[in-house]
This record gives C-alpha cells, structure tokens and sequence, in this order.
C-alpha cells in the first residue's frame, strides 16, 4: 500500500466525513452523428462505394413486363425466423429506442419517433395514422427490369424483405419518389445523399444488378463529395448459390442483427475504421504506439514500475478567509473543503477550480453545468486527492452537470472512484483512481459524448472482486428498471484513450449493451480482468454496438483468458422479451491494432456472439496468429 493510500486511511479513521449536497454532471469530446443517423463500424470488406460503382455493369433497362408483387413471395415475410415481419423488425429499428410495442404483442410497433433519412426531420408515428413508410432502396420493378424475372422464387423473397435495402422513411417522401432510381430522385436531405446512393450501391452490388448509365453518371455525382463513403454490407443471407450476406440469428427479437438506418460514415483517406471528431474544447492527442507515450501513472515521466510512495500525506490547505460569490472571481484555489464547496456552488461556464495539495474527505458532487466552448475545469496535482473516506460507501466524485474538465487529481480509497450521472461533454485527463471498494470510473444514466484519457486506474474492486471494473460504460439490462426507466442507458460514444490499466478484479473496460459508437484506444492493461468474478476474464468486454478498439495492448494472469470479448446480452427473467438478445448488443464493432503481448492463452479477440463485427488482420497476439481471434480476420 503506498503512503498516500496509508495516509487516506489513517485520515479518514479520525475525520468525520461530510456528506456532499450538489448535484452534478459530465461531458463530451466526441461529435455526435448527425440527425437520423447511427454510428457503424465498416463493412468487412471496406469497399468504398465509389469503388464498386465503377465494378457495376452498366445496362438499359428491360422490359416490365411479367411484373407483379406476387412473384416477390408474400408481403413483409419473415426470413430472419425471429416470428415477427419485416415490416415491424424495420420499424423498431430506425424508431431507435423510440418504438413501443402494442399491448402483449412482442412484434407490432405502435408507436415512436422516426427521423426521416430523406429529410432529417422528425416524424411522430402512430400505427393508425400512416405516416410512415418502409422504403425499398431499390424498388421491386427496378428490381424486375434489371433481371429479377430470372431469379428464382427464394431469391426475389429475400430481396424484397432484405434489411440492406429496407429504411423506415416519412410518407410523403416516400410517395414523391415512387419507383425512380438516383437519376431521376435523390433525398432532399443533401446531408443523406451519400448514405443513400452508396446503399442503392450496396443493394445491386449484393444482387449483381446492373445500373443505367444515367445513374452511374448521377450517381458518381454524389459520391464525388464522399470518395471513401464505405459501401454497406450485410442484411439476410441469400440462398444457396448466392451472394453471402448477414445471417440474422432465428428467434432474435424484432431489429436484431440489421444494419441501422443509416450506412459507415465517410473515412479520412488511408483509414479504415471511423474515427469521430474530438470537439475544439477537448482536442483528443494523438495516441502513439501503444506501450510508449508518457506513462499516465506518472504525468510528464516516460513509463516505469510503479513503487510504493514516498513521502507524507499534506494537510489540505490553511485555514482562512472563505471564498465568497461576492469575491467575484472566476478562478478559485479553496484551502478549505468549505471554500471548495463554495466554488462548486458558484461554478458557472469558465470557472477553473484549483486544488491545493491534500486529502479533501468528502463526498463532492459537480452539478452546475458549463458549454462545450466554455467548460467547468476543476484540476490540481496527483497530491489533490478526493476520498468519501472508505470502500464500503460513498463516491470520491460524482458529476451530474455537463462540460466539466477534471484534471490531474486523484480519487482514491471510496466506494466508487468517479460516477458520471447524465453528464454530457466531460472530460477526465490525467487523473489517477485507485483503491476502489468497486469500479474506478463508470459513465452511466445517458452520459455521452465522455472522455477518460492520459490517466492511471489501479486495484479496483477491493470488496467486491465482481464489481471492479476500471471503466464501466452504460448499465446492465437487469438495471435499467431503477437508473433508465427501463430504457437502454444512453451513455454513448464514450473516448478511452492513452490510459493505464492494471490491476483491477473485473474488466479493464466494459461496454454494457444499450450504448454505442464509443473509441478505446491505446491503453495498456495489465492483470486487468483478471479474478474471474462474474466472468470477468477479459481486458476489455464489449456488449455495445459500433465501437472501434484500437491499438490496445497488454498482458494476463490468472483467470483471463481472452484480451478482448464480444458479447451479445439476452434479456433477463420477467421482461417480455426474456431469452431475446438486446437490439444491437454485440453488433458492428471495429477491432484493429490490438496486441496481445503474454499471459493470455486463448484470443486477442474473441467474439462470443454477436454480428457484423470485423477484426482486422493486424491484431496480433503473442502465441501467433492462429490466436488473434476466432473469426477470419480482413
């Protein structure tokens, strides 16, 4: 135990500890999709649209004669065998986590809200008032003219109730367009055209079918704006003798394994996973090879052995004169655990918030809100330490405002280090949490657009192995009833970044189901995951959706078995999807540039469950490449 940790413990057996009474929140780097859009990763085969455009045979199109519906199979069919029609799987796809089923049916979408991809805006769907549509990308007489009079039954099935080429779209604009291809109609969203067109491209490219050269020519228009727009991929699985797509899994509930609404973003040219944009108040640093930037257990010090401390715990400041709001400042440095509870009260955008050295045993709680151009700062050295003064009860910080910055302190010897409750925009940079009775830092009740960055998260779960994750990121189904009203916990695209990992009895990270479009990358973890507690036998546990885990690495012991799992969670017992998986939980994450350096005897990354996921063929493990992951790598 270092003599911080003896010294916090000393303290807090003879100081009585105050219970803080503000509320609090977090913040953002990342840039969020645009409306009507999600966050996927890209297709396996990462093949721009632009690409395979120019591989489409280019052919007039034949005649319609012989058309009917009737030869496309039964309307809304259900191919996936998840006993629900396509039509509702749509809906509660695009609806997101709007949909709401009709009373004891499992399928029927009553209602919801629908962001229009033709339009961006929003529509409110009832399902007695018909106002919205679920979209063919390529119609079934297009369809008819460029060849599907000669495929057979099964195929013209799949095609006409193919997740690939399906989108929930607003009535109107779904009449106005008809039957036209992309030469005669395109979205009036400009902001959707290349998802739209490199769809269109997707869909005949899964097909074989071929395009006029009116379109090409349009259609090269538009993709002349987004040159790496990513072809996407997947949907039902054609029959035999067809082209491969995504194998829906039978008896999953209504939108599993279907891609969302909206298609891979646009990759910066020579990238192969999207990567989201870090706002101009948290500039994310570029992450250098993993295992060598500066070594977060000791800011501004290239890597070394953690020891065990030197020196004495300082006192926490002099007493003196308080701070007052009357003072006028916007800049703070409290020598009081009082004058630091005036300066959270009277934080507003811009206000920075310096520790003094010493141990403040409190339970501090930020709740007033900054901007993302003007954010709240509270920082101060790694001698600032916030306790709730032991591991049984209490959070050392808890966040409920928006835009914070906390910068350099350490959080340490508390029931929870961190806590970010419906914080949006916050920013951890530098910090160090340890000696935590459960997880070190957790984002949940809808905190997105977080980061935790450049700091040092160690020995976590000291009286509750199975709770000692280091980053914790969304909640578990079972508690969404008591933190989410029973909906999924929102806490998305959440950046971990450049961070050290050691020692923690649960997962390094774990990325619950429910959240999505979140980064890791470049941490090193060592003996994380590692106590076998509630499965925890992994660095890194990935339930979400549309993540990229990027340039990790790290090393095993004890019970871990892989360095990074998928995972696709079922809802539980007496929830009337019980045995279903989770819309999305597993799906469409990114693996590249992770390694696996010794003491891990199975995977780099093992995915479990789930669909869509692509590992790249440059992660690497050390026992050689038939241990990089279970599934082929591309």
């Amino acid at each position: 135990m270092s003599s911080i940790r003896r010294a916090v413990v000393a303290a807090a057996a003879g100081i009585a500890v105050a219970a803080g009474g503000l509320a609090s929140g977090g913040g953002s780097a990342i840039a969020a999709p645009g409306a009507g859009q999600s966050a996927v990763a890209p297709a396996a085969a990462k093949v721009t649209a632009r690409a395979a455009l120019a591989r489409l045979k280019v052919k007039p199109y034949g005649s319609l004669a012989g058309y009917s519906g009737a030869k496309f199979g039964r309307t809304w069919a259900d191919i996936d065998a998840n006993k629900c029609d396509t039509r509702n799987d749509i809906l509660w796809r695009d609806m997101v986590r709007t949909a709401k089923l009709k009373p004891r049916s499992r399928c029927a979408v009553a209602s919801g809200s629908l962001t229009s991809p033709y339009t961006g805006r929003v529509v409110a769907y009832r399902a007695a008032r018909p106002v919205v549509a679920v979209d063919r990308t390529v119609t079934l007489q297009e369809a008819w003219r460029s060849g599907a009079g000669r495929w057979s039954q099964a195929k013209r099935l799949v095609f006409a109730n193919d997740p690939l080429n399906l989108q929930a779209v607003d009535v109107a604009s779904s009449k106005r367009r008809g039957t036209k291809d992309a030469a005669s109609w395109l979205p009036s969203s400009a902001k959707y055209r290349c998802a739209y067109v490199a769809r269109r491209v997707g869909v005949k490219t899964k097909y074989g079918l071929p395009v006029t050269t009116a379109e090409k020519q349009a259609m090269s228009s538009v993709l002349a704006s987004c040159p790496s727009r990513v072809m996407p991929t997947g949907g039902a699985s054609l029959p035999r003798g067809g082209n491969a797509g995504g194998k829906p899994q039978p008896g999953s509930p209504p939108g599993v394994d279907v891609p969302p609404v909206t298609d891979a973003p646009d990759l910066p040219p020579g990238t192969t996973s999207p990567t989201p944009t870090p706002t101009p108040t948290s500039p994310a640093p570029a992450s250098p090879a993993p295992g060598t930037p500066t070594d977060p257990r000791n800011p501004g010090t290239p890597p070394y052995t953690p020891g065990t401390g030197t020196g004495a715990l300082p006192r926490p400041g002099v007493e003196g004169q308080d701070w007052t709001p009357a003072m006028g400042s916007a800049f703070f440095t409290p020598a009081t655990f009082s004058e630091l509870r005036k300066a959270i009260a009277a934080a507003r955008p811009g206000t920075v918030i310096t520790l003094g050295d010493g141990a403040y045993l409190s339970r501090i709680v930020l709740s007033a809100n900054g901007t993302k151009e003007n954010p709240i700062v509270l920082r101060g050295s790694r001698g600032a330490i916030l306790s709730s003064g032991g591991i049984s009860s209490g959070v050392g910080l808890t966040i409920t405002g928006d835009y914070w910055r906390v910068e350099g302190i350490t959080m340490t010897h508390s029931q929870k280090g961190v806590l970010l409750d419906g914080s949006v925009g916050t920013v951890l940079d530098g910090i160090e949490v340890s000696d935590t009775g459960n997880e070190a830092v957790h984002f949940r009740k809808g905190s997105s657009d977080g980061v935790i960055r450049n700091s040092w998260i160690h020995h976590t779960g000291v009286s509750k192995q199975e709770y000692g994750e280091g980053v914790y990121i969304g909640s578990a189904v079972s508690n969404w009833p008591s933190l989410t009203a029973g909906q999924p916990d929102l806490s998305d695209r959440v950046l971990v970044e450049n961070n050290v990992i050691e020692h923690t009895s649960a997962e390094g990270v774990d990325i619950k189901e429910g959240t999505t479009g979140g980064i890791v990358r470049g941490n090193t973890f060592v003996r994380s995951g590692v106590s076998g507690a509630n499965f925890a036998d992994s660095w890194i546990d990935v339930k979400g959706s549309g993540y990229s885990i990027v340039g990790n690495s790290g090393s095993g012991a004890d019970f871990l078995r892989d360095a990074i799992q998928v995972h696709a969670t079922k809802y539980p017992k007496k929830h009337p999807r019980e045995g279903y998986v989770i819309e999305g939980s597993g799906n469409g994450n990114y693996f590249s540039g992770n390694r696996a350096l010794d003491g891990i005897p199975d995977y780099t990354v093992n995915v479990v469950a789930g669909s869509g996921n692509v590992v790249a063929c440059d992660n690497t493990h050390a026992l050689g490449a038939g241990h990089v992951s279970n599934i082929r790598c591309s």
